[in-house]
Formats: C-alpha cells, structure tokens, sequence
C-alpha cells in the first residue's frame, strides 16, 4: 500500500480524472478501514466529496 501511496502523492491533479491508484486507495480506505466516504476521498488523493460519496453509494449496491 506504501506504493501505491507514494505514487498518488506524485501525481499531478486534473479535472476530473482519477488515477486508478485513487480509485484504489478509495476502496482501501472506505472497505477495509471503514472511513467514511469524504474522509476516503480526502485520504485517496484528493477526491471530490460528492465524487466520493456516489463512488461509496455504488460500492454498496454492487457489493462485488
């Protein structure tokens, strides 16, 4: 995970595309240590709260 930390970190941010190692981080943050969606977006490298929120809301209809 340190990797992939360091490697979003590095990144340059542009309107609306996120790396998937943001999408990745995301889904760490808001699966495995059950941060809420907005702290997981903040966490993951700076992702939009909303984006963040509908990201959670279909991580849980999927639940795959």
């Amino acid at each position: 995970m340190e990797v992939v930390i360091a490697t979003v970190k590095k990144q340059t941010k542009s309107y609306h595309n996120y790396s998937n190692e943001q999408k990745l981080l995301f889904v760490y943050y808001n699966r495995i240590k059950l941060f809420n969606a907005a702290k997981s977006g903040r966490f993951a490298g700076g992702i939009n709260n909303r984006t963040a929120q509908k990201w959670a809301k279909k991580l849980k209809k999927d639940k795959d």
